[in-house]
This record gives C-alpha cells, sequence and structure tokens, in this order.
C-alpha cells in the first residue's frame, strides 16, 4: 500500500486528482490520465487496500524552505490549509474512508505544535505523523491527541 507525500502547494482540486488517477474510473478526470499514460498504462483503478496520503514533510521545519506555504513555528496557517485539503478529499466521489488516511505532518515532541493542529475546528486530518529520527515511526489519531488534553 502507498504512502505518499504530497507538497503543501497542492490544493484542493489536485488532492481530487490524485484520488481520481488511484481509484477513479476511467471517465473521471484523473482515472483517464491514468489510462492515458503512456509509460504504465493502467485502464482499471488500482485496488489498494490502504493509501495513505500526508500533506508535506516536516513542514515545521524552517531549513526545509521551497514549497508556497511559509514556514514558521506558527500552525494555524497549516492545519487551515490541511482542512481545506482533506475536506475537499473527502468530499470527491472516489473517496472511500476505509482505503484512504489523510496524515497531518507532527512534529514529535512539540505539544505546541501538535495539539493545535489535532484541536482545529473541524479537523480533517485522520492522523498525525511525527518524525522520528532514529526511533520508530508513530501515527497519533488526531481524536487522540484531542483527548489526551
Amino acid at each position: 500500500s502507498p504512502f505518499i507525500t504530497v507538497p503543501t502547494s497542492i490544493g484542493p482540486s489536485e488532492i481530487v486528482l490524485l484520488e481520481e488517477y488511484i481509484s477513479g474510473s476511467a471517465s473521471t478526470t484523473g482515472g483517464a490520465l491514468r489510462v492515458a499514460n503512456t509509460s504504465a498504462p493502467h485502464p482499471a483503478p488500482y485496488n489498494f487496500p490502504n493509501v495513505s496520503i500526508e500533506l508535506g514533510n516536516e513542514v515545521w521545519n524552517q531549513a526545509n524552505t521551497g514549497q508556497d506555504m511559509s514556514y514558521s513555528y506558527e500552525t494555524a496557517p497549516y492545519a487551515s490549509w490541511t482542512n481545506t485539503v482533506f475536506t475537499a478529499a473527502k468530499a470527491s466521489p472516489v473517496y472511500n474512508s476505509v482505503v484512504y488516511t489523510f496524515i497531518a505532518s507532527g512534529w514529535q515532541g512539540a505539544a505546541a505544535w501538535n495539539k493545535p493542529l489535532a484541536l482545529a475546528q473541524g479537523c480533517s486530518a485522520d492522523a498525525i505523523s511525527y518524525s522520528c529520527f532514529g526511533e520508530s515511526l508513530e501515527e497519533e489519531a488526531p481524536q487522540k491527541a484531542r483527548d489526551s488534553l
């Protein structure tokens, strides 16, 4: 099952196009692109049991510049954009809650980043990932983060 990290510059229509490319029929825009792919045409939707999509990677890390989102230690802009993108993805006709997991980029050991992200109004992320640098990867559901407050 794929784990895809998309740049924070991805927009709502692009995340839906990605979903369609993976899971849509040939009649969808993304599905038609998949079918027309000359290097590896795939007429039928991919039948992955799970697809994890993370918005950005270490978006809090000021050393990682170059994306369209402003990098800072402020959670609010990222939380708002995460909600915008993931809400669009979940409204897509090809969205399947059993297959897709949408992940916000967390910061291990930084409650000042993670709690506002998990508590963002209408939090649409299914999980928060942490970069663990030598430790095992953890994913924490936003509800668990909210419950621990």
